[in-house]
């Protein structure tokens, strides 16, 4: 028992989070854009190269987007939902 070593573990071959870095490390790591980040990225004209070098959000992979109004809490009002319900022209909901 003395003499044996645990078996070496692999990389799995499925998205997880890793450990955070910090430093020089944390450059190698891939950068990513978020939809805030990615609406400057437009306006700034920055290509994909440009984004991985200077992003903010650093991981191995990049994380799923939410849809959007997923995190709304704002409810249509009854009125919006009854005119919708029955035909009327009604502004699309802002989410």
């Amino acid at each position: 028992m003395i003499g044996k070593q645990l078996p070496q573990l692999k990389e799995p071959n499925y998205r997880y989070k890793k450990e955070a870095v910090r430093g020089a490390k944390r450059k190698q790591v891939p950068g990513h854009d978020c939809n805030r980040c990615e609406e400057y990225y437009v306006a700034a004209k920055l290509g994909k190269n440009a984004i991985k070098k200077c992003s903010r959000h650093r991981a191995q992979y990049s994380p799923v987007r939410s849809p959007k109004g997923f995190w709304s809490l704002n409810m249509p009002s009854t009125q919006w939902i009854r005119a919708k319900a029955s035909g009327e022209p009604v502004s699309p909901f802002k989410w």
